[in-house]
């Protein structure tokens, strides 16, 4: 080490360790206070990067499969997060917020941060210089652009990974704003979570990297030759000549060397390979740049967090666990943006690992029992598995996993479920998860005969298709039964004429209009369930169900009435806008906003025509903490009750509905078992839709084009729509498809 950067190194560690030894936060006191040893124990604490809802924050995701990677920005200044920090962990294992690999007890997230060495002077990203930060897809694939600087330098920040590899590449540039010659370094450090990591050192041969061993293995290195390392977690990057341009890379792996030699090998390569993969995927473009940044970011995010052996985190830093109905729709969402093998991946790890002998399926991990068990997980796994066939035209997984098909469909079918008399499938459990326990009784639930329905209709036609006609006519029969005692019996009538969905009778017949607990001491203390003298049932989200999937005619009064009673979930408790999922009287959780129950609502309005509505969704999850990243939380409270409820995090599920409502309802392709069915709905003041997208072995670049008729053109050649849809047989190869709607 040369003497002068000694010099300027030892003040800085000095300074820390300073921080850290006579800072009272750290619970140092003086030699004068009297008391007990640790009387004042709690002045021990995380560093706040911990909490997952750190107000104004944003969550950018990156990943492969192999890594998944988190740029947060937390605009703030009050909420205590680093402002910048950057973090990562292995995608085949779940987390918490804590328990990534670059989050430090008592830094947090502040380590992570470049330190730009310019002339004399020291620069780091903080609030007062930063420009901007975004998606940026000009390169082919997405990476994370970060913008930051003062009246002397700018610097721009690009983070991505590479197609495969558990690798994270961060690319910086700088550029000398002043008119002199100013010598410029780069610090990054590899200060990595102390709970996981014991071994750090910097190798200061050949490669020149920082290593930190524990849980597995962590590295920094950089494709740079003027690189050169500095105590135990800094490597610095010496910018010459013309060089402005320095790409540092983390990657994870059981073999210490292999990663960072495998990347500075292969960069090139590594690039093209990943440009390759994101070229034939789902592209969308609008005149709404809010509609066109909502679709990119949830098609990102849906690959990012989902591992090469198809498992993902229902609630990413929240529940560490699976459910087969997150899945499922995840899945479907997976299709539509074109990673088909990813959606196969998926759909088999759920037959083969998430379904029990007798055909149930798991949730949260696990099954709770025939009392409690979420019927509709079996309605919607036969639902994503139609899905898959019908995009992809894979009929050699049905064959496959026909036994597995068979005991999906057969199980909500048992005597425990399924009332032979009503016709309909019963539970102490409702689809929010609510239990006895909570006031659910012994009843039918409209969420579960809708979706067994639904799901024994496709199942059906998939065996028909594979010739077992016997099983064809059953679960087509049973699943005529559930729906038409559905819509009979789950449904009501005021004295005014009005009709709406309801969303639970008991097995008596009454309709269940309050969950009230039977031991409120069990609820979450302070939750409006435990304190509130009749918690409302009514309304809830699951019943807007049959309108989305089109089980009820838009047209029907039915459907007004219950996107009527709905509407009292926007800004039922608060004034941020957004839709509850049901009323927040029943709530064990704070009450709030759901993006994923607002989705749905938003679907259901897309079906109705109400335009405005839908724009009042979409502009809400745009303008709301997440929108400029995709990082949605589950919900949007004032407060949190954790413990005893995990923290908030981040549900893949809200990027699968946000993809559907474009590409099902908005483009509306929707492939079917024997043609493909294109049926748009253009938005209100939406004027053009670009869509490249792939269905089976058909290459399709559609556009939709407001105009003054309903007329469809197909490689130059106009074919007939009938009731505003396009139906095409599937066939190979590339087509050009333009639509002109009113």
């Amino acid at each position: 080490m040369k003497r002068r950067e000694f010099l300027t190194t030892v003040p800085a560690i000095l300074s820390q360790l300073a921080y850290f030894r006579f800072n009272p936060a750290y619970g140092v006191r003086d030699s004068s206070n009297s008391g007990k040893p640790f009387e004042k124990f709690n002045t021990q604490k995380l560093h706040p990067d911990y909490i997952t809802t750190l107000p104004g924050v944003e969550y950018f995701f990156l990943g492969n499969g192999e890594i998944i990677a988190v740029v947060q920005l937390c605009f703030d200044a009050d909420a205590g997060g680093s402002f910048f920090g950057l973090t990562l962990w292995d995608a085949e294992r779940f987390t918490r917020k804590w328990g990534t690999f670059l989050y430090h007890p008592e830094r947090g997230f502040e380590n992570t941060k470049l330190v730009v060495r310019f002339g004399d002077e020291f620069f780091s990203i903080d609030r007062s210089n930063f420009k901007s930060i975004s998606w940026d897809f000009n390169s082919g694939f997405p990476m994370v652009r970060l913008i930051w600087g003062n009246e002397k330098l700018d610097v721009e920040e690009r983070f991505f990974v590479p197609v495969k590899g558990k690798i994270l590449f961060r690319n910086i540039r700088v550029t000398n704003k002043t008119s002199f010659e100013i010598p410029i370094s780069l610090r990054l450090q590899l200060y990595p979570n102390f709970a996981l990591f014991d071994e750090i050192y910097t190798d200061d041969n050949k490669d020149k990297v920082v290593v930190a061993k524990g849980w597995t293995i962590l590295k920094l290195g950089t494709l740079s030759e003027n690189v050169r390392t500095l105590g135990r977690y800094d490597l610095w990057v010496d910018l010459r000549g013309a060089e402005k341009e320095v790409v540092y890379i983390y990657s994870l792996g059981d073999k210490e060397d292999v990663q960072i030699k495998r990347s500075r090998r292969n960069f090139l390569t590594l690039i093209d390979k990943t440009r390759d993969f994101w070229i034939d995927k789902t592209e969308m473009e609008s005149d709404n740049e809010v509609l066109n940044s909502l679709f990119n970011v949830s098609k990102v995010c849906l690959k990012s967090t989902v591992s090469k052996s198809g498992r993902r985190d229902s609630g990413i830093w929240q529940y560490n666990m699976e459910w087969v109905r997150d899945d499922s729709m995840f899945l479907i969402g997976l299709l539509m943006c074109g990673f088909f093998d990813e959606a196969r991946i998926m759909l088999i790890k759920m037959l083969e690992r998430f379904v029990g002998p007798e055909g149930q399926t798991i949730e949260s991990s696990r099954w709770f029992g025939y009392e409690l068990t979420e019927l509709d997980q079996n309605g919607e796994l036969l639902y994503a598995l139609w899905s898959y066939v019908c995009w992809t035209g894979d009929f050699e997984i049905v064959k496959r996993y026909w036994d597995k098909v068979e005991l999906v469909a057969e199980f909500p079918l048992k005597d425990v479920f399924w009332d032979k008399t009503t016709k309909l499938l019963r539970n102490k459990r409702e689809f929010w998860e609510r239990t006895d326990a909570f006031g659910v009784e012994d009843g039918y639930e409209l969420a579960y005969q809708f979706w067994v329905s639904i799901g024994l209709e496709k199942a059906s036609e998939l065996a028909k298709k594979l010739g077992k006609s016997g099983f064809a006519r059953r679960w087509a029969s049973a699943s005529t039964e559930i729906k038409n005692s559905m819509l009979k019996f789950l449904t009501f009538s005021e004295e005014s004429g009005k009709r709406f969905f309801i969303k639970r009778r008991k097995v008596n017949g009454e309709w269940q209009r309050y969950f009230i607990p039977p031991d409120r001491s069990r609820m979450p203390a302070n939750s409006p369930i435990s304190t509130e003298a009749n918690p409302s049932s009514e309304p809830d989200v699951s019943e807007v169900l049959p309108i989305i999937y089109g089980l009820v005619e838009p047209i029907d009064d039915i459907c007004i009435g219950t996107l009527e009673r709905v509407e009292n979930l926007w800004n039922q408790r608060w004034n941020y806008g957004g839709y509850e999922r049901y009323d927040s009287s029943s709530e064990p959780q704070p009450p709030g906003p759901w993006p994923l129950a607002s989705l749905l609502v938003a679907r259901a309005y897309i079906e109705m025509k109400e335009y405005d509505k839908v724009w009042r969704v979409l502009n809400w999850l745009h303008n709301i903490s997440g929108g400029k990243s995709g990082g949605w939380f589950e919900y949007y409270s004032v407060e949190h009750l954790t413990p005893p409820l995990p923290p908030v995090g981040v549900v893949g599920w809200t990027w699968a509905e946000l993809v559907a409502l474009v590409i099902h309802h908005i483009v509306g392709i929707r492939p079917e078992i024997e043609n493909l069915v294109i049926r748009p709905s253009l938005l209100k003041n939406l004027n053009f839709v670009d869509v490249n997208v792939k269905v089976r072995e058909m290459e399709m670049k559609l556009t939709i084009e407001r105009g003054k008729d309903i007329s469809a053109i197909v490689d130059d050649k106009r074919v007939e729509m009938k009731n505003g849809a396009l139906v095409l047989p599937y066939f190979k190869g590339k087509i050009k498809i333009k639509l002109s709607v009113i």
